[in-house]
């Protein structure tokens, strides 16, 4: 039997530089097809991002309308939302200014007991600078003049109850307002509130629980 002919030092040569360029086309191919499913994934991704944040908006948009048509029923102004102010700490007896009345957000107290102050049912009017820390916190406002129907007043200190760690009622005789509701950044004040206005507090609450910069951290009713 004839013995097979060697391959030449060229035709080695060929074979090994043949291999490398295979090889060399091989990696290329993984390259182009990790980056196409990177990029597919980074799109996929976009997406869904995307469409949750339109889809949070839509919803957040329902939230205020209802809002609004529960503050019209309720005897009280459609949703306010005014520019946050920055939320800087200042110490007593230093005070804050604000850009309504009751304030939604801006300087404030930070010491334990005048900022935040205990949430639940108050007797005597709470310091702005003490609630604004509240609100921070994802907290609810609720603040009422002297002569809001004692009925009423029940009620939505009932309400108070059924989240206090959540929310607050406390009087106040400085307001614009008969009655008002307060978060981080949103404000619904009452002229002529009745007693669709536990209605209103119910869906103000839902919409804007601990939805403050600094969440999750829910205070100590104060008199429940």
């Amino acid at each position: 039997m004839a013995n097979q002919p060697r391959n030449t030092k060229r035709e080695r040569k060929d074979e090994a530089k043949r291999r490398r360029l295979e090889e060399l086309k091989r990696r290329q191919r993984k390259a182009r097809l990790r980056k196409l499913y990177s990029t597919g994934t980074v799109v996929i991704v976009v997406i869904g991002l995307v469409a949750w944040i339109v889809v949070a908006r839509a919803n957040s948009t329902k939230k205020d309308k209802e809002i609004n048509r529960l503050a019209v029923a309720a005897g009280c102004e459609k949703i306010q939302n005014p520019k946050v102010i920055e939320g800087t700490h200042i110490n007593p007896p230093a005070t804050g200014s604000y850009d309504t009345n009751p304030p939604t957000s801006g300087a404030h107290y930070n010491a334990a007991g005048i900022g935040p102050v205990a949430t639940g049912i108050h007797t005597t009017p709470i310091p702005n600078e003490g609630q604004v820390h509240n609100l921070e916190h994802g907290h609810i406002v609720i603040q009422y003049k002297q002569g809001l129907d004692p009925a009423l007043l029940t009620a939505l200190t009932d309400k108070v109850k059924t989240d206090a760690p959540w929310m607050l009622i406390a009087p106040r005789a400085d307001m614009p307002f008969q009655l008002a509701f307060t978060a981080w950044g949103h404000l619904v004040g009452c002229n002529t509130p009745n007693s669709q206005a536990v209605a209103l507090l119910t869906a103000f609450h839902d919409r804007f629980k601990n939805k403050g910069p600094e969440q999750d951290r829910p205070g100590q009713p104060a008199g429940v």
